[in-house]
């Protein structure tokens, strides 16, 4: 268990702990930063800039006070301080502290100098008897630090006991029953007394930060004053607290401070030297090295000084103190190291451009590395996404892209409200192929006109949407558009729909009777949908209606004046059905007054991938998810499919892929199997009548003809091979004559 931990949902998503923490031991899940305590170093940085609070330190209270309620002459509880109290009790002589602690029932306090003073010896023998450099292991964060991230310097780590562990081995070897716990400004600290290797050394460790609030529970003030024991002498005899104290206190003689001897502190500087010292760059004697700015500015010091003025302190204090006792233990006070290195996934070059696609970062310059996610740059977001410690949605300028989008779409369905643009209708009709351009065209022409109007297509190429665009670029548009499917009802319901009915009309007629959808429809659209399936009884009627411009509802006798648009639409070949006799002449011909002849996804695949940036985008806004990007990989089998239920087909398989991908990135595994199946490099020439093949083909050399020749008739009859009277026979049939 980590020593540092997340309280949940009161984390807001600033990532400021990834921003501040030297080794990304952060994963964030749903909006969650959490602390992973296989990677954490328990430097405490995370805590110090969380402003919700909600980064917490796990706390040995609870522990502390069970020690101290159970204390005995036997089993003694003694409190071990950190130096570097003077910097956080600043108006309280260490004597009125030792005081206030003995109140809460400590048995006896004792200085960490007494520690330093047990392990100077041995660094003093381990330094002149190697030429390896020697890593002092006073700070735990450091030794976190290079057991987890530099493990190949652990032969450099000085296998010699910290100082607070040095002397809490000797007081246990002075009495095993004794308990010890320990005082400072460290949140390191914590996780190295519950280090199983150090067994049950320290048994509790609170912070200056605790301290205090104890002493504020228990209405305790310091202002007790005593006499100290000789350990303490008359101030704080040491500057171990402050960067280099350490290096003083060697006071090894014949030694260059600037080549041989190093001193290192503040979280970045120590990352750069180990850097450093792995890659063979530096390699001094001795290198003292702490995580913090000295332990004066330690994660839990709660001082009311800032930096300068806690390192004036220490050497004035300094200044006035007596030499501390030297100590000799029986305990030993070697210790071991592990490799605690995680290796986690790297992703290639290309995994990591395909990353950074999610967030629309496609160039160089896109890659803005303004550090709102929490890491330095996008690439390193983009491993981190990769290695599962990040979320995509995590980078600001993208949700910002979002939520602007987001933000247009809402403006422009308030817009709707009121009136339709054009330029909104027209948008809806996606394409950009000559066939779709063209058709766009004739729906900006038919919109303005009062005529009745066919569109034919195959099922699911978005003959409604066709519809919808040309009433809202009518003037009909602030009235209603209704549609009906003629396929679905049977014929007496369809006759009501359409015309509606008045009481007692029928077995199960409203009272009142009802009005229909030429009714409803007044003033606007009324869309006739699949109409080549409606009966030939209903046709009669229908070309009646049209032909009148009125009607009568079911049962009555009153006559209602037709006051709308007509637009028909189908999938079925009406010339066919008419040839059949299946479907009025007469009636074909009143509704196909302007013919719109929708071409089939198959025809336009160009079009394809237009298509499926708009479907994710409506998709996304529509379930509130993130928008998800096509793999490079995913496109080919997309415009090689024939997709033969057209633009709805291609949204209700997009759709799919939205919930099956688990990133932001649908890649062919996340597509049905019949499309995976697909071979973009083998695809068969689809199969239809002869006789359309070889007038596509036709049509589209005459194109090209006269796209070569500039528009000359005469010229590119000569490059055809074809008599000019034949070319303007099939311009005129192509419509191409202008």
């Amino acid at each position: 268990m980590s020593v540092v931990t997340t309280v949940q949902d009161k984390c807001k998503a600033c990532y400021a702990c990834i921003r501040n923490c030297p080794v990304k031991a952060i994963k964030v899940e749903e909006g969650q930063a959490k602390i992973l305590p296989e990677r954490c170093i328990s430097c405490g940085s995370c805590v110090r800039v969380c402003a919700q609070k909600a980064k917490q330190i796990d706390s040995d209270l609870p522990k502390v006070e069970e020690l101290l309620q159970n204390a005995s002459e036997t089993q003694p509880v003694i409190a071990i301080l950190a130096p570097s109290f003077r910097v956080s009790f600043v108006k309280e002589s260490p004597a009125a502290l030792v005081a206030g602690l003995f109140r809460l029932g400590f048995s006896q306090v004792k200085p960490v100098t007494l520690g330093v003073s047990l392990t100077l010896p041995l660094y003093r023998e381990l330094i002149t008897s190697t030429n390896e450099t020697v890593i002092s292991s006073y700070c735990p964060a450091i030794v976190g630090l290079i057991e987890n991230y530099f493990p190949t310097l652990i032969p450099n780590l000085a296998p010699i006991d910290s100082a607070v562990m040095a002397l809490a081995k000797s007081l246990k070897y002075e009495n095993p029953q004794a308990k010890i716990v320990f005082l400072g400004p460290c949140v390191a600290k914590k996780a190295e007394a519950r280090n199983e290797d150090n067994g049950e050394i320290v048994d509790g460790v609170l912070t200056f930060r605790e301290i205090k609030e104890i002493f504020k529970q228990k209405n305790i003030e310091l202002q007790e004053t005593g006499v100290l024991g000789q350990e303490w002498g008359e101030k704080i005899p040491d500057l171990f607290p402050v960067s280099g104290g350490l290096l003083r206190n060697l006071a090894l003689p014949g030694k260059d401070f600037s080549s041989e001897l190093s001193m290192v502190e503040g979280k970045n500087e120590c990352l750069e030297m180990l850097e450093s010292l792995t890659a063979g760059k530096v390699a001094p004697k001795f290198l003292d090295i702490l995580f913090c700015r000295g332990c004066i500015d330690g994660p839990e010091v709660d001082s009311p000084l800032d930096l300068h003025a806690r390192k004036s302190l220490m050497f004035t204090e300094s200044r006035l103190a007596r030499t501390c006792p030297a100590l000799s233990t029986g305990a030993d006070l070697n210790r071991m190291y592990e490799n605690k290195e995680l290796q986690l996934p790297y992703p290639s070059e290309q995994e990591i451009k395909n990353i950074l696609k999610y967030t629309y970062k496609v160039n160089p310059e896109d890659e803005l590395n303004c550090s709102a996610c929490g890491y330095n740059t996008c690439r390193d977001k983009a491993i981190a996404v990769y290695q599962g410690l990040a979320e995509i949605d995590m980078c600001l300028p993208y949700l910002l892209q979002a939520y602007r989008g987001e933000v247009e779409y809402y403006k422009d369905r308030l817009k709707t409200l009121t009136v339709t643009k054009p330029s909104y209708s027209i948008e809806a009709v996606i394409g950009k192929t000559r066939s779709m351009r063209e058709i766009k065209s004739l729906i900006e022409r038919a919109a303005r006109s009062e005529t009745t109007i066919l569109i034919q297509g195959e099922s699911g190429v978005g003959k409604e949407v066709l519809a919808q665009a040309i009433h809202n670029l009518s003037h009909r548009n602030s009235k209603p558009f209704l549609g009906i499917n003629c396929a679905a009802l049977p014929e007496l319901l369809l006759e009501s729909e359409l015309f509606g009915y008045e009481e007692g009309a029928f077995t199960g007629a409203r009272k009142g009777g009802k009005p229909g959808k030429f009714e409803l429809a007044s003033g606007g659209t009324i869309l006739l949908d699949e109409i080549g399936d409606m009966p030939l009884n209903m046709q009669a009627k229908l070309l009646r209606v049209l032909q009148e411009r009125e009607f009568e509802r079911v049962g009555g006798t009153k006559t209602i004046k037709l006051n709308a648009r007509i637009i028909a639409a189908t999938n079925r070949d009406l010339k066919r059905l008419v040839r059949e006799g299946k479907f009025r002449q007469d009636l074909y011909y009143r509704i196909n007054v302007i013919g719109i002849n929708v071409p089939s996804l198959s025809e336009r695949k160009e079009d394809i991938l237009q298509l499926c940036d708009v479907i994710l985008t409506k998709l996304a806004r529509e379930k509130k998810i993130s928008p998800k990007i096509l793999a490079r990989e995913t496109t080919p089998l997309l415009t090689a499919y024939q997709w033969p239920g057209n633009i709805r087909e291609l949204e209700n398989v997009l759709e799919r892929a939205i919930y099956v991908a688990d990133g932001n990135v649908i890649r062919p595994e996340h597509l049905p199997a019949y499309i995976q199946e697909v071979n973009p490099d083998n695809m068969t020439t689809m199969v239809r009548p002869l006789r359309e093949a070889v007038r596509d083909l036709e049509k589209q050399l005459i194109e090209e003809a006269l796209k070569v020749t500039q528009n000359n008739k005469q010229s590119a009859a000569q490059l055809l091979g074809i008599p000019r009277a034949t070319l303007y026979i099939r311009l005129k049939e192509f419509g191409l004559g202008n």
